[in-house]
């Protein structure tokens, strides 16, 4: 399963790289520069509706792939990359793109189980689990 998630993620990479959107810079970024990097990401990922719909077929990949992998620990380093490409699509869905239906619930921390729930139209929230 960590080679799907791998592969799902590379995918999600690989397009978002297409589009000029860096997600790996987003997630290492904090504050006012992250809102910023989110906001071009939107800009660059929500039109032309090919693209749009690409990118959240590609997202919902990779939050699959993660999904199934839980609880097992090895999850847990895939955490930030999966939420970075929900909190992108999350935006996006705000400014009107049609967008996964579902939200992302994670639980992680470093030597912690990782677990990810997904609820229809559930706000995206932190919580850390033993």
């Amino acid at each position: 399963m960590v080679t799907e998630l791998e592969k799902a993620l590379a995918e999600a990479r690989t397009f978002c790289t297409a589009a000029g959107v860096d997600v790996d810079l987003i997630s290492t970024v904090k504050g006012l520069e992250r809102t910023k990097l989110i906001g071009q990401a939107v800009e660059a990922l929500i039109a032309p509706d090919d693209r749009r719909r690409g990118f959240f077929r590609v997202v919902g990949a990779t939050v699959r792939a993660y999904k199934a992998l839980l609880p097992d620990e090895r999850a847990a380093p895939y955490l930030k990359p999966v939420a970075t490409l929900h909190v992108v699509a999350e935006a996006m869905e705000r400014e009107g793109g049609q967008g996964l239906g579902f939200h992302l619930r994670t639980t992680a921390r470093a030597g912690r189980r990782a677990e990810l729930s997904v609820t229809p139209r559930a706000p995206l929230t932190t919580r850390i689990s033993r």
